[in-house]
């Protein structure tokens, strides 16, 4: 979830590469991800026992415990960010500056003119009420961090703000499902890309709606909008970058159609003044909790 990325780097700041470099287990997180993800399900058995025994206490005691195990794995397998360093850099001048002992929290508030609380995440969810702001509670992992929310709206407002805020030169965080329709070498998203029904003579369409609630349709990546391709407003195409090297698609970046961005993007991040003033209303407004077996999840 980008309230998630967005609650850490507020909280936690952030370090350049060169205060703490990429190593194996950051560039290849798979071994990790599956050590710790065996680690939390015996806790999680753990936990539940002592829940179902009425040990309260015991309960928050162990879950310290685990805590602290999880951190350590996590230390060692990728080690711990710097608490401060210094940043040495010319200007575009070619001025030389040394910016000594900055924390990563005042590194990301000094070179950075970001506020997260400026952005809304839209979202376009068909099987859900349109004009309503969802939360997912049970997803908010980072103490005191931004609630993850969604205001659920038509694919067209998506669009809209999307566009706006590439044309005011900022990218745009999106939430999707990647591997519909996609060839990875190509870097092509595309709805007609595959003719599988053609194929086998037999019809699997489904609407976004159905393919929600059935478990078809889900985000399952995140990506970047760079740019938009516009004939006289009407969109041809947009372009994305992806983080998964400059060898898919070309040198990282892919070509989404617009029926693709109808049909498996639900989810875009933009700044509240790029929404409707019912929407900007609406984003203040107080989130109804959906449950943690919902399609938005």
């Amino acid at each position: 979830q980008w309230a998630m990325a967005a609650s850490l780097v507020k909280k936690y700041g952030v370090v350049p590469t060169n205060a703490m470099p990429e190593s194996f287990n950051t560039n290849h997180t798979a071994g990790l991800a599956d050590a710790l993800a065996r680690k939390e399900r015996k806790d999680a058995l753990v936990l539940r026992k002592l829940v179902q025994e009425g040990k309260t206490e015991e309960v928050e005691k162990k879950r310290k415990e685990f805590l602290s195990e999880i951190y350590r794995m996590t230390a060692i397998a990728v080690g711990e960010p710097p608490k401060t360093f210094d940043l040495e850099y010319r200007d575009d001048d070619k001025k030389l500056h040394l910016d000594k002992n900055l924390t990563p929290v005042e590194f990301f508030n000094k070179y950075w003119n970001i506020n997260f609380d400026d952005y809304v995440c839209l979202t376009n969810a068909p099987d859900h009420e349109y004009g309503k702001l969802y939360s997912l509670p049970f997803e908010d992992n980072v103490n005191g961090g931004l609630p993850i929310t969604f205001l659920n709206v038509p694919i067209e407002y998506l669009k809209e703000a999307a566009i706006k805020q590439l044309k005011d030169g900022e990218s745009v965080w999106f939430g999707n499902d990647v591997l519909k329709e996609m060839d990875r070498k190509t870097g092509y998203l595309d709805t007609e890309l595959y003719k599988t029904d053609e194929l086998f003579d037999v019809d699997t369409y489904m609407t976004k709606a159905e393919r929600l609630a059935t478990g078809e349709g889900e985000v399952s990546h995140a990506m970047t909008l760079v740019g938009v391709d516009l004939d006289k407003g009407e969109i041809r195409k947009w372009k994305v970058e992806n983080s998964w090297s400059e060898k898919s698609g070309r040198k990282g970046y892919f070509t989404m159609s617009d029926k693709w961005f109808d049909e498996f993007v639900y989810e875009v991040v933009v700044r509240k003044e790029f929404l409707t003033d019912d929407q900007k209303k609406l984003a203040e407004s107080k989130p109804t909790p959906l449950p943690a077996w919902d399609s938005l999840a």
